[in-house]
């Protein structure tokens, strides 16, 4: 696996004890890097530092940022460019987009369910 994402810690494993697992899975070479998510701003800085000390980069922090959510702009953002590591935004487009159904946000577009099947030879020509 190329990058595999750790998307939470876990409160009840120690930090240390779950870095060491996925340096493990980097020397085992099951993963090529590491890619963390959701940690809280301290624990990404700890989390980045257990894994240099073990010799693993920490390749990708991966926080909810958007134009809507500039939190990640109070300290994050400074952290991850301190501990040299990467970052790729989740939910770019904000998720008030979600929290309408599709045929509110493009009008032109409805439900598979209401279009009607594509004659066999239609198909055929595709």
């Amino acid at each position: 696996m190329d990058i595999f994402y750790h998307h939470r810690p876990d409160p009840k494993t120690p930090l240390e004890k779950t870095m060491a697992a996925l340096d493990y899975l980097v020397h085992q070479g099951k993963i090529l890097y590491v890619a963390l998510s959701n940690y809280p701003v301290g624990l990404v800085a700890q989390a980045i530092t257990i894994l240099q000390d073990l010799g693993t980069q920490c390749l990708i922090y991966q926080p909810k940022y958007s134009m809507f959510e500039r939190t990640p702009e109070g300290g994050l953002l400074g952290v991850l460019a301190q501990e040299v590591a990467g970052s790729i935004a989740f939910s770019p487009a904000g998720r008030w987009c979600a929290d309408r159904p599709l045929s509110q946000r493009h009008p032109g577009r409805f439900p598979c369910r209401q279009r009607q099947p594509l004659p066999q030879q239609r198909l055929a020509d595709a």
